[in-house]
């Protein structure tokens, strides 16, 4: 059975997004793993999302997101050079 990991959000739709490590287990181990967690959460969903609230605790996080409208999405893209994602959204390849 094949399992269909993507979501399509909607715009301008708000988002409880959590996650919580399994058993006894802790995501973040110290304060650089926070950080490391930040930057990425800011390359790769800047561009989507915005980020209205956030929590990150040892072991889950929970942020709280709206869907930006697809022009802001695009404007956003088109200002970012470093985008790995950028050529494929704009062309509608994602």
């Amino acid at each position: 059975m094949k399992i269909n990991y993507y979501h399509e959000y909607i715009s301008e739709q708000f988002y409880h997004v959590y996650n919580h490590a399994s058993g006894e287990r802790n995501i973040f181990k110290s304060h650089s793993d926070y950080l490391d967690f930040m930057e990425k959460y800011n390359k790769y969903f800047k561009y989507l999302f915005g980020t209205i609230g956030y929590c990150l605790m040892p072991n889950h996080f929970h942020f709280l997101l709206v869907v930006k409208k697809e022009n802001e999405i695009k404007e956003c893209l088109k200002r970012d050079v470093d985008s790995n994602a950028k050529e494929k959204y704009l062309s509608g390849d994602i």
